[in-house]
């Protein structure tokens, strides 16, 4: 399973920027944004992040990632694309940057396809509480565990 606290390292465009986040503030700007992401997550990011990082370099793009989280049980990566003048690129504007967008959207989606867990695929389930996806035998084991 990938790690996840090796994303900054490996995808350098999605550390936090040097000028720390307005979202949250608190982030040491250069800091991962996907540490605090459920482990199960980690190959199903990996597998994304490699598309997005192909589409990044071939276009030398300006990546600018707001804030990436968990919230409702699946992953929100909320980023805006700049090119070379630091201009935004919009969905409309370029075949690439709609693919951008919609790898980032399928990425958002697939995290609710995998157990957050162990990140099995195999008879996934919604779980209240705090809303997360998770196979039985995971569940059932942090069940016992906080119990």
């Amino acid at each position: 399973m990938y790690d996840l606290n090796n994303v900054a390292h490996d995808f350098p465009w999605t550390a936090v920027p040097n000028q720390g986040s307005p979202v949250e503030p608190w982030r040491n700007p250069g800091s991962n944004w996907f540490d605090e992401l459920p482990e199960g997550w980690g190959d199903v990011i990996h597998a994304y992040l490699l598309q997005l990082d192909m589409l990044v370099r071939r276009n030398r793009w300006y990546i600018y990632v707001a804030q990436v989280k968990e919230k409702f049980g699946t992953l929100r990566f909320y980023v805006d694309i700049l090119d070379a003048e630091g201009l935004p690129c919009y969905a409309d504007s370029a075949e690439d940057v709609k693919r951008f967008y919609e790898l980032v959207h399928e990425m958002e989606s697939e995290t609710g396809r995998v157990c957050c867990h162990c990140g099995t695929r195999e008879d996934v389930r919604c779980y209240g509480g705090w809303i997360h996806y998770a196979c039985p035998s995971c569940e059932e084991r942090v069940r016992d565990e906080i119990a």
